[in-house]
């Protein structure tokens, strides 16, 4: 009951970039043992988006939980102007799938703007691909998922995200 009243009145007061966050707080306020989050993936963002124009950057900061059936994830870059992708899919990736789905078919949405949440741009992507697959950096052992969000005329944004898995075990 306090989640649907806190989601409605919070979403009337939110920017579409900032409604993963929300969804987070208000799980948490649900989950009688709720998890904190900490920063879970590292990687590179790049695309043209308004107000950010042409960038390619490291992404400052980026989560990615993955759940039965589905991804969520929350990604920024900030180098003297702010560039987000945030949402979910409710895709389960195996290691070398990859997906394209159409604008009915997830909730990623892109933002930007001269300052962290500050969204001057602020809208759900036309067309989002992913693409997964384990792969191996100086001996360590991650999984890389690459997420593009085109947002048709508005331009485009693509983040390369890893994060350390255990050792893949051969293939008998």
């Amino acid at each position: 009951m306090f989640r649907l009243l806190a989601t409605a009145t919070t979403l009337a007061l939110c920017t579409a970039c900032e409604i993963p966050l929300l969804i987070l707080a208000v799980d948490a306020l649900d989950d009688p043992d709720p998890v904190i989050r900490e920063a879970s993936a590292e990687g590179q963002m790049r695309g043209d988006l308004p107000e950010t124009g042409t960038f390619d950057r490291a992404i400052t900061e980026a989560w990615v939980e993955r759940w039965e059936g589905g991804i969520d994830l929350d990604v920024h870059s900030t180098d003297g102007d702010w560039a987000m992708l945030g949402g979910s899919v409710d895709v389960d990736l195996q290691d070398g799938e990859s997906v394209v789905l159409g604008p009915d078919e997830h909730y990623i949405i892109g933002c930007a703007g001269p300052e962290e949440f500050d969204a001057r741009f602020d809208r759900p992507a036309d067309e989002v691909s992913l693409s997964q697959q384990t792969v191996e950096i100086e001996g360590e052992w991650y999984v890389e998922l690459t997420v593009h969000a085109s947002f048709g005329e508005d331009g485009e944004a693509t983040a390369v995200l890893v994060q350390p898995v255990a050792q893949p075990t051969p293939a008998d």
